[in-house]
C-alpha cells in the first residue's frame, strides 16, 4: 500500500514540475577581467623624436583592456630642461586612461635634492598634477618636512597644508 502512494505522489510531483516554470538563476557577478599580456622583470621604454623619454622597470606587469598593473616599479622621467631625472619607485602602479594611482612605499626623487616618501601618490598626466591624502615626509636638499598631504601643479610647484619643517643651518 505504501508504495502506491509513493508511486502516485512521485506521479502527481512530475506532472506538478511539468507545468510549473523554474526560473533559471541569474549570475549578476562581473566576470573578471584577464590580462592580454603579463610581462616579469620587464623594463619598457617610451621612445619620443628626441629619444627616450620614459622608462619603467617592474617586476611584474599585467596590461588589460582598459587599465595596467605593475609590480615594485621603478619609472624614470626626463623632466623639460633634460638634465634632471624624476624617478617614483612603488610597490603597485595602477594606470587607467590618463591617471596613475601609486600605493605602497612610495618614493619620488627629482635629481638628487628632493625626494618625497608617503604611502600613495595619484598622478593626472593629462592635468599634469599629483597629489595624496596621507602624510609624507620630504627632503630638499638636507631639509626635511612633513606635512598631511599634498598637491602638485605642472610637475613643479608642491604645496600643502599643516608642514612642519627642520631647516639645517650652515654652521
Amino acid at each position: 500500500m505504501a508504495i502506491k502512494y509513493f508511486v502516485f505522489s512521485l506521479f502527481v510531483f512530475s506532472l506538478i514540475s511539468l507545468f510549473v516554470s523554474i526560473d533559471t538563476i541569474k549570475d549578476t557577478k562581473k566576470p573578471e577581467e584577464k590580462p592580454h599580456m603579463i610581462f616579469d622583470d620587464a623594463i619598457m621604454y617610451t621612445i619620443n623624436q628626441n629619444g627616450v623619454d620614459r622608462v619603467i622597470d617592474a617586476k611584474k606587469t599585467l596590461i588589460y583592456n582598459s587599465k595596467e598593473e605593475a609590480y615594485e616599479a621603478k619609472v624614470t622621467i626626463k623632466t623639460k630642461d633634460g638634465k634632471v631625472y624624476d624617478s617614483v619607485l612603488s610597490d603597485y602602479v595602477l594606470k587607467q586612461g590618463d591617471k596613475i594611482s601609486l600605493l605602497g612605499n612610495v618614493v619620488f626623487n627629482r635629481g638628487d635634492f628632493i625626494t618625497v616618501k608617503t604611502d600613495e601618490m595619484y598622478y593626472d598626466m593629462q592635468q599634469k598634477n599629483a597629489h595624496n591624502t596621507k602624510k609624507f615626509v620630504a627632503y630638499y636638499y638636507d631639509n626635511k618636512f612633513t606635512g598631511d598631504h599634498f598637491s602638485s601643479k605642472d610637475n613643479y610647484y608642491i604645496t600643502s597644508k599643516n608642514v612642519n619643517f627642520n631647516i639645517k643651518l650652515k654652521d
